[in-house]
């Protein structure tokens, strides 16, 4: 399977982000199968189950660990992240940096399952010389280098040694044409999940200030409805606003 566009990449995958819930305040663990996903039969991923444990886990400097495990006596393919204790404190920056660990590891299973969609065989040769079960950890100091820079972040100055850059994530055999970065920040804070604020409704009172040439305006309830997305889906609010100011060019060709 070709992958070339992230809106489409980004369509298939967050039904299955969504079904995760990892903004719950949930006990011990959830299981998630890609049969659940009708918008990913198209891939015939057959037996995939997805586990994410909250866990106090014995590294305190731990914040996340992906597993992966292959079961050939009912040919499941499983992943496991693994979120801390600490991840799930009533704080502002906790929550934030709970979904961002999150949805680190989640880029990881995509990359994953594109490749296992892609050829089973490569991608199970690819396992066996890449990694034991581990696939990823992600440390608190990996977090605070990511959450500074999500908040003041150039997009043209990405470290190629990155926790977000595409070598980081890319495993080989997938067929792929879009930047697995690019993928991480839109199922971070993607253009539906905006869209869920600037809906129809906003919409077309923005376009009528905007064609009015009223657009200070038209801007301001932009941000307005930006920021509020941000704190509602724990977001980096600068990043949001980048990624939504982006998504502004597009709206008002």
């Amino acid at each position: 399977m070709i992958v070339q566009d992230v809106d489409a990449a980004v369509d298939y995958l967050r039904p299955l982000l969504k079904k995760l819930c990892i903004r719950e305040n949930f006990r011990g663990e959830k299981d998630v199968y890609t049969a659940e996903i009708p918008e990913l039969d198209f891939l015939n991923l057959g037996n995939c189950k997805i586990t994410v444990i909250r866990e106090r886990l014995p590294n305190a400097t731990l914040c996340g660990q992906l597993i992966v495990r292959y079961r050939p006596e009912h040919n499941l393919l499983q992943f496991i992240i693994y979120l801390n204790e600490h991840l799930f404190f009533n704080e502002d920056a906790a929550k934030k940096n709970r979904k961002i660990v999150a949805v680190h590891e989640f880029n990881h299973i995509a990359a994953h399952l594109f490749a296992y969609s892609t050829d089973k065989d490569k991608y199970f040769s690819t396992l066996k010389h890449r990694f034991n079960n581990t696939i990823d950890e992600i440390h608190k100091t990996d977090v605070t280098s990511l959450r500074n820079y999500l908040d003041d972040k150039s997009f043209e100055e990405l470290d190629v040694h990155s926790q977000i850059h595409h070598t980081h994530f890319a495993l080989g055999p997938e067929i792929i044409e879009i930047s697995y970065t690019d993928l991480y920040y839109n199922l971070l804070f993607s253009k539906g999940a905006f869209e869920e604020y600037f809906d129809l409704k906003n919409q077309r009172k923005f376009f009528s200030l905007w064609e009015k040439n009223d657009r200070g305006e038209a801007v301001k309830m932009y941000r307005r409805l930006v920021i509020e997305a941000a704190e509602e889906k724990w977001v980096p609010k600068q990043f949001a606003l980048d990624q939504a100011f982006e998504w502004l060019i597009k709206y008002t060709q």
